[in-house]
């Protein structure tokens, strides 16, 4: 079951057991029908079958601990050595800032450019949290330095281009979003975010076009629909090829 970036979440993976143990009953309920001569060796299985359902379920138990919240997975990772020490931090710094201890996530994601002063995705998660703390110009600047370091690394001009949106810098914020869209045509955010803009302008048909685009991939995107209500359009002939 994808969920994700990662093949299988960690949660999924008991569901490929459940085969072994549907082959499993069949025999075990063989054995309990047999003759008495096979008393002994059935005894013997059962028990071992008995250890083995109290052995999981102590392992089960002690992952329950895992998965407890945010913060004891991504502790988790980090020990089992999944987790580079700046992703270790950049996780510790959105947990803590749900939990509004802002100055507790500042300092991690701080900390995690430190150590990986070259990552895009580090630059970009930093810019993040400042944007979302309304200090734009900041976050402005990391998220130059996100695209600077790899040129390739769409959500950083996409996040670019909405601080500078939010600047009222709203040329150079097309710009961005352009860039985005180049790279990245299935980009659906910046793609909102494109035509969020081009309303705003007052562009309407320019808005309308891409809010169809999103639609024509995901009929249910409601920020898409929502935008197209609010500009008053045809939608059927927004929708043909």
């Amino acid at each position: 079951m994808r969920s994700g970036y990662a093949i299988v979440a960690d949660r999924y993976t008991y569901l490929a057991t459940i085969p072994l143990f549907i082959a499993s009953s069949y025999p075990l309920a063989r054995l309990r029908s047999a003759s008495e001569q096979r008393g002994l060796l059935t005894n013997a299985l059962s028990a071992a079958l008995v250890a083995a359902t109290v052995a999981l379920g102590a392992l089960s138990w002690q992952l329950t601990r895992t998965w407890h919240d945010s913060e004891a997975m991504v502790d988790r990772a980090a020990a089992a050595g999944t987790l580079s020490r700046p992703t270790y931090l950049m996780e510790l710094g959105k947990f803590h800032e749900d939990r509004r201890q802002l100055e507790e996530a500042e300092s991690c994601f701080r900390e995690a450019v430190q150590l990986a002063p070259n990552r895009a995705d580090v630059a970009n998660a930093l810019g993040g949290y400042l944007l979302r703390r309304q200090k734009l110009g900041e976050s402005v600047a990391w998220f130059e330095l996100a695209v600077e370091h790899d040129p390739r690394f769409v959500p950083g001009y996409n996040n670019l281009g909405l601080a500078l949106a939010i600047q009222g810098r709203v040329e150079e914020a097309e710009r961005q979003f352009e860039v985005a869209l180049q790279r990245e045509p299935y980009f659906v955010e910046a793609r909102l975010n494109l035509a969020s803009l081009l309303s705003h302008q007052g562009r309407s048909i320019d808005a309308a076009e891409h809010y169809a685009r999103v639609l024509r991939v995901d009929p249910d995107n409601r920020r898409a629909r929502a935008g197209l209500d609010a500009l008053g359009l045809d939608l059927d002939r927004l929708m043909r090829p």
